[in-house]
């Protein structure tokens, strides 16, 4: 059970307690290309946060916002406690990227338009790059800037301890954005204590616990568990750049092997990227043993990507157990569930026809193709509730039916701010139709509970429902990117758009290399047309293929599918596909089918396959006397599979022996 701190009242009294006890401790270090740059203690961030809040109590009121651009940086840290310490409502933000600059800037600006900022606090080297965009965004000029790092030390005197309760507003903490623009979340400090309880009750934080870490300060996860929480904790933790890790993400194995970390946590797609970058000789001078918890969430999580890091690194200490899928959102200020330190995560393996239907069916995995693996998210502690809700009706759902998340607790937002300083709670306050429970905040995930475990699914906003049947968008990019090896993991884009008033499906995705000729993307459409219509009986509308680079998405790496879908619609993408041939595959399975029509397509098909008359194919004949070659009949099958989207496989053709058969068959199945 997690230990209660009944004396903290806030933030303030937070870091002011723990430094009084341990003020030489050395509660962050900053690493630079692996090297330790600098250091923070506690003591150390209650004097200069005592700076920055003195500095900022001349000019601001209590209430007032104020934007933090910054690195990560003991900067960051210290601006955003003093922002804590003046009763300013801390807005962290992200610093516009010149890898990304136009993207990031217009969040940044959006920021800004939402928070009403009275200050913008930075570095005094950002504040000299800000100075060049001032004539070309003017908003940026509009509000004062503060280099924290030239403010004088004796400002620390000048400081008051504000008047604020526990339910007083911290911080606002933007989403991501992955599915709408950024909003910001209105975090209270009680909100914030109660869901630093929940993180140290499901992932065994102590005073011992070492964190190595790249994420961003200004994320959910970066800004609670690595800077609040290390205070909270009092525990030990290493940050490096986040441009770092991408360069090179042996730097953050070798962070957690050299400091001992035994907690430190990241979405997918960073362990993905350790197996495929990180190289055998890298690998041979890592110690991973003493790595407690591997958390990794943000997203539905794979079970090929827990299996992939597990086996490239058990041979240097990591082992299986130690893998924790969590479930969080900025809306909830960060924890909702994890799973049970120690323990391999529940995985099930469940009928993909039933799934897509809002139904869970285990099954044992022995046909790939009609099943799928969902891995386990944990569960919450007792203090909170997460419930599964029809998110059309409002009614409660039992267990194993997929519904949206609804979860309740302390540790959760008041609501969104707006631009006029009101609180926008709509989201945070429903009630079960059936039952009247609540009030719940509608999280918008979709997912389900099995055996009082939470599985994660999926948005609700990202659903693709072509012909009524649900489709979830990360399991089509999953099955795209796989299809073939130019194309880039996590760089694509499945969502639907409407045509002649019926859903159809759009592929957008990158490819490694920015020479691919005419021939390698012919054989990319194929092996994407065929993959798509095989494993999930769905026609492609449109399948554009860009230069890598060019996906949207958030600063933590997802998918932005609705600016996805966006720029598709406005022809934003340059097609590198766009004289590449299509087959005939995008038949509607509206269509009108009949016995004929199928079993003329089928001769002629043969026929075209085996160079032959189509008069001379008798359909009450074995097809097996006219296509004698395996690959005939698998070019045979493939294509089946894309005209009519049923699934076909060597016991269905060893069932239907003849194309009489074969057709009665398909015709059933559509």
């Amino acid at each position: 059970m997690y230990k209660y701190y009944k004396q903290i009242m806030n933030l303030i009294t937070l870091l002011q307690k723990n430094s009084d006890k341990y003020p030489d401790h050395a509660a962050y270090t900053f690493l630079k290309k692996g090297h330790e740059k600098s250091h923070l203690t506690l003591s150390q961030l209650e004097f200069l946060a005592k700076s920055v809040a003195g500095e900022l109590q001349k000019t601001c009121i209590s209430g007032d916002r104020a934007i933090l651009l910054y690195p990560t940086g003991p900067d960051f840290i210290c601006a955003f406690f003093g922002c804590i310490f003046a009763g300013v409502i801390a807005v962290p933000a992200y610093p516009p990227d010149p890898g990304r600059f136009k993207r990031s800037i217009v969040v940044l600006l959006s920021i800004i338009h939402n928070s009403q900022p009275q200050k913008i606090l930075t570095t005094k080297a950002y504040l000299d790059m800000a100075h060049l965009l001032f004539s070309e965004y003017p908003q940026l000029n509009k509000v004062d800037w503060i280099a924290t790092d030239t403010i004088h030390q004796n400002s620390c005197f000048d400081w008051k301890y504000p008047d604020i309760q526990k339910d007083a507003i911290a911080y606002l903490q933007y989403t991501s954005g992955s599915t709408s623009s950024p909003r910001g979340v209105v975090i209270t400090h009680e909100a914030t204590l109660a869901n630093l309880k929940l993180g140290e009750y499901l992932n065994g934080f102590t005073n011992e616990s070492c964190i190595a870490g790249w994420v961003p300060l200004y994320h959910d996860l970066g800004l609670i568990a690595y800077v609040i929480g290390t205070i909270f904790h009092t525990c030990k933790c290493y940050l490096m750049q986040p441009n770092e890790f991408i360069q090179q993400p042996f730097q953050w194995l070798k962070a957690i092997s050299t400091y001992k970390a035994t907690h430190n946590a990241a979405p997918p797609f960073a362990y993905d990227l350790c197996v495929r970058k990180i190289t055998s000789d890298q690998k041979k001078l890592l110690d991973l043993s003493s790595w407690m918890v591997a958390g990794i969430g943000a997203e539905p999580i794979s079970y090929d990507t827990l299996n992939r890091f597990s086996e490239t690194f058990e041979e240097v200490g990591f082992k299986k157990t130690s893998f924790y899928p969590t479930y969080g959102m900025a809306e909830a200020v960060l924890y909702i569930s994890g799973g049970q330190p120690s323990t391999s995560p529940p995985v099930l393996f469940v009928e993909t026809d039933a799934f897509h239907q809002g139904k869970v069916i285990t099954c044992h995995p022995d046909n790939h193709r009609h099943g799928q693996y969902i891995t386990a998210c944990g569960q919450t502690e007792a203090d909170y509730l997460t419930i599964i809700v029809d998110p059309e009706t409002g009614v409660q759902l039992d267990d194993n039916h997929i519904g949206e998340i609804w979860h309740s607790g302390p540790g959760i937002g008041m609501g969104y701010f707006q631009s006029d300083g009101a609180i926008n709670d709509n989201a945070f306050h429903h009630f079960t139709t059936d039952t009247n429970k609540g009030p719940f905040f509608r999280t918008g995930d979709l997912g389900f509970i099995h055996d009082s475990v939470l599985y994660i699914t999926g948005r609700l906003k990202d659903m693709i429902i072509v012909r009524g049947v649900k489709y979830y968008p990360q399991d089509i990019e999953l099955t795209v990117q796989s299809s073939h090896e130019e194309l880039r993991k996590g760089c694509g884009a499945a969502f639907s758009t409407l045509v002649d008033h019926q859903e159809k499906l759009v592929i957008v995705q990158e490819t490694k290399d920015f020479k691919v000729n005419d021939t390698i993307l012919q054989n990319i459409q194929n092996a994407v047309e065929i993959a798509v219509a095989r494993f999930h009986n769905l026609p492609i509308y449109d399948f554009v293929l860009i230069k890598k680079g060019n996906i949207p998405k958030t600063s933590s790496g997802k998918i932005q599918r609705n600016e996805c879908k966006n720029l598709y619609h406005n022809q934003k993408f340059s097609k590198l596909n766009q004289n590449v041939y299509r087959k005939e595959i995008n038949v509607s399975l509206s269509d009108d089918y009949s016995l004929q029509i199928i079993q003329k397509w089928l001769i002629n098909r043969l026929a075209k396959s085996l160079d032959i008359l189509p008069e001379t194919i008798d359909i009450s004949v074995p097809y097996t006397h006219y296509a004698t070659d395996s690959l005939a009949l698998s070019n045979l099958t493939n294509e089946i599979e894309i005209q009519f989207h049923v699934s076909i496989d060597l016991m269905t053709l060893n069932r239907y022996p003849t194309l009489e058969g074969l057709s009665r068959y398909i015709l059933e199945s559509i």
